[in-house]
């Protein structure tokens, strides 16, 4: 064989495996989803950031992230649902029970803005649970170790997201919450704090409904806190970490 035809051989031999490694490339990469590109876009080193993601395509969404160090497995996804406004709030609500409350474990925090609707709006229901798809998609997080709490507006929505989504979940922790089941049974372990004084959701209410969905889910813990309202929310820790610690004997 001729020399000029073998070094044209490998000429080619070199430009097909190129081309076909460049294909596989870009195939990958035009069949990611816009929100997917997004999501990937989202800073994940240790350590706490205040983000602003567009799921829909008609304004960013804030949220606070909190990654724990990358070196630690296995990891704990937690969705947290602010109380009711908009604003810094739900910052508020990560720096006094939140991000205090799970600073022990390995968790991966996610605090987005209510924007003054409930959780379960078709807007709020829509992008939240995006987000958890991609965060559990693309951060390797299995909803066995996903859980959902939140405060209020938040604790109604940790209720709504359990017995409507409990396929995305393993456990949940509703906090100062007024929630009737609208008929499902919940599955999912729950821890539910309240406080003995709430003047906007009278505990006596609270503690039917959550009687209701014990008797058939013997896994539902119901924690009177004494002596505080509605609108202590911060003080709450103690009983959020106590509920954090229960979160041990159920993952």
């Amino acid at each position: 064989m001729k020399p000029s035809l073998i070094i044209f051989i490998i000429y080619l031999s070199f430009f097909l495996i190129s081309c076909s490694t460049s294909t596989k490339v870009t195939h990958s990469t035009h069949h990611l989803s816009k929100s997917d590109k997004r999501f990937l876009e989202i800073d994940t080193t240790p350590g706490q950031r205040d983000i602003q993601i567009d799921f829909l395509g008609d304004s960013p969404w804030h949220l606070r992230a909190v990654f724990p160090p990358a070196d630690k497995y296995p990891k704990i996804l937690v969705i947290a649902l602010q109380w009711a406004g908009g604003g810094d709030n739900y910052k508020d609500f990560s720096d006094c029970l939140v991000q205090p409350a799970f600073a022990q474990k390995n968790a991966i925090l996610l605090v987005p803005d209510a924007e003054n609707e409930v959780w379960y709006s078709p807007k709020n229901e829509k992008r939240l649970v995006k987000l958890i798809r991609l965060a559990q998609k693309n951060w390797s997080i299995t909803p066995e170790h996903t859980i959902i709490m939140g405060y209020s507006n938040g604790g109604n929505g940790a209720w709504y997201y359990a017995e409507k989504y409990p396929h995305l979940f393993h456990a949940a922790i509703p906090m100062a919450s007024a929630y009737k089941l609208s008929g499902r049974k919940i599955s999912l372990p729950m821890y539910v704090i309240h406080g003995a004084n709430d003047e906007l959701f009278d505990i006596n209410q609270t503690r039917v409904w959550v009687e209701s969905a014990q008797a058939n889910n013997d896994k539902i813990v119901f924690k009177r806190v004494a002596s505080l309202s509605h609108y202590e929310a911060c003080r709450y820790l103690p009983a959020l970490k106590q509920a954090v610690d229960w979160l041990d004997k159920v993952l």
